[in-house]
Order: structure tokens, then C-alpha cells, then sequence
């Protein structure tokens, strides 16, 4: 793999920025790490690209503090690509102005697209936003019959708890996530503050000192 990686592959560059140890088995720096991931990003990597984003909407690791503008920019280099998750972000973000200009047309039509994606979590979690700005929010003009419509769809979308579950433990820990902040999805949707009392390790992107031997 790293053989592939020093040739410019994106993908093995992707996956060695995830692995926890370098050649000698040191374990490898943050900033290392991170030139990997953008790089893999930089090359087309739906994966990198994505996880960019959410990195810089979290803004929860040392090597990408919070920036809305960098997040909008890879969210819609992977929502190009038909990626729904980074439809239904991207397409929010832009109808309410987050990170860039506002544009109401181009952020619905993303909407949309997620809305009608594969994945029933990310499809009505879009449709709640486009019933809820065809309500009127964040300036869209309201429009009654497309605010029915939407909101329609979410009552006849099923999603079930474990959907919810896989969806926040995905985001909590391949993105590298502080443990403060995955405990907080843990709460949200377990109520497991007390039972997690103690923090485990950040497994990717947090310092390497605190991730465990091999």
C-alpha cells in the first residue's frame, strides 16, 4: 500500500491516512495524516472528499479546525458525484448561505436529489428540509403545494432506529471525532454518558501518543 501511496494512488493514499502506524511502526504524525487525506481528496477520492468536509464542519481535530467554506467546497466535489449524504449537507448549506453565496435554486435541486437517493435515512432527512424551506425558512418562498408534497414524503419514508444508530456511530468514528463528541451521539441516542465514563482513544485522527499498541 504504500508503495501504491508514494505513486499518487488516491485510493491507497485514502487508506493510509487511515492506518494507525507508519513503516517502522511508529505511529504516524497528525500532520502526515492529514496531507494524505487532503491529497487523496485532491486526486477524486469520494471517500477522502467526504470525510474533508465533515472534518471541517467538526472542527474537533488539530489538523482541521472548523471552516465552513472548505466544508461547502468538498461537500459539493462529492455531491457532484451522486454522493446523497453530501447532497442533503451541501444543498442546506447552500440554501441557507453557510460557507458561500446563498443560492436557493442550486441548494433545492441538491435537495431534491437527496430526497430521492437510495439511502431512506438521508432521503427523509432531505425531505424534512424541503418541507421545512418551502415553509418559508431561510427566506425560500413559500410554496404550499411543494410544502405538502415534502412533507408528505417524510411520513411515508420509514426509517428505522437502527439506521439512526449506524448513521451517528459511522460519523463518530471514521472521521476521527474527539471521544467527548462521540460520547455526546452515544447520549443522544442511548442515553450511555454514565455507563462510558471514561473516554477510549481517538482511533484515527487524534495524537498518536494516545492510540494503543499493536
Amino acid at each position: 500500500m504504500k508503495a501504491a501511496a508514494e505513486q499518487d494512488h488516491p485510493e491507497a493514499l485514502y487508506e493510509l491516512s487511515l492506518t494507525r502506524f507508519g513503516p517502522h511502526g511508529d505511529h504516524v504524525l497528525n500532520d502526515a495524516r492529514h496531507k494524505l487525506l487532503i491529497r487523496a481528496a485532491e486526486l477524486g477520492t469520494v471517500a477522502a472528499q467526504r470525510d474533508v468536509a465533515v472534518l471541517y464542519i467538526w472542527g474537533d481535530n488539530p489538523s482541521f479546525e472548523r471552516d465552513w467554506s472548505k466544508a461547502r467546497f468538498w461537500y459539493l466535489q462529492v455531491a457532484r458525484k451522486g454522493h446523497q449524504e453530501s447532497q442533503l449537507a451541501v444543498g442546506s448549506m447552500i440554501v441557507r448561505g453557510d460557507g458561500g453565496p446563498v443560492n436557493q435554486e442550486e441548494g433545492l435541486a441538491l435537495l431534491e436529489l437527496a430526497a430521492n437517493g437510495p439511502d431512506s435515512y438521508e432521503a427523509k432527512a432531505a425531505a424534512e428540509e424541503l418541507a421545512s424551506y418551502y415553509s418559508g425558512a431561510f427566506g425560500v418562498p413559500p410554496d404550499r403545494d411543494e410544502g405538502y408534497i415534502w412533507r408528505e414524503r417524510v411520513k411515508s419514508t420509514p426509517v428505522w432506529p437502527l439506521q439512526v444508530w449506524v448513521h451517528d456511530v459511522y460519523a463518530g468514528c471514521a472521521l476521527g471525532v474527539t471521544a467527548r463528541n462521540f460520547l455526546k451521539l452515544l447520549r443522544r441516542q442511548f442515553g450511555l454518558g454514565r455507563v462510558l465514563a471514561e473516554p477510549r482513544p481517538n482511533l484515527f485522527f487524534g495524537d498518536s501518543e494516545a492510540l494503543p499498541p499493536s
